[in-house]
């Protein structure tokens, strides 16, 4: 993707690495090694580079997208995306309403992903290959 490439890396990659370790191993209560993380989360670890995924100081993340959505005028609608850190056991009932998630995973997914981005199932179809990577990479720690 030409906007990724022309755009400079503004975070050293051992940084990243150490940041995002903190923030899988606080959601997931996992410690995973450098080489487990690239291989799970190599879009992220890209987009934390170029400083397009920050975490606070609560480990929440926040995934500026590298191709915001407009609308007709060009105007940016979603630029950023917040997340919900839990799925509580009564969301993921109503999740999961009506799903055999054995035959289902991916309407589970999708499913998992518009409520950990409050956004509606519309939105994921208009994001960049990129930015949905890296959504759904992140959005991974929590469901």
């Amino acid at each position: 993707m030409e906007a990724l490439s022309k755009r400079e890396n503004v975070v050293p990659k051992d940084v990243v690495l150490v940041e995002l370790s903190k923030f899988v191993e606080n959601w997931t209560f996992e410690k995973q090694e450098d080489y487990k993380l690239e291989e799970s989360y190599p879009q992220v670890i890209v987009a934390m580079m170029k400083g397009l995924v920050v975490f606070d100081e609560k480990f929440k993340p926040t995934v500026t997208l590298l191709v915001p959505l407009t609308d007709q005028d060009d105007v940016a609608v979603v630029s950023h995306i917040e997340f919900r850190t839990r799925l509580k056991p009564t969301d993921l009932a109503n999740i999961t309403k009506g799903l055999d998630i054995t035959k289902q995973q991916v309407e589970y997914t999708l499913r998992c992903l518009c409520y950990i981005t409050k956004k509606e199932r519309a939105y994921l179809d208009k994001f960049s290959k990129f930015d949905y990577k890296v959504i759904e990479q992140i959005a991974s720690v929590f469901f």
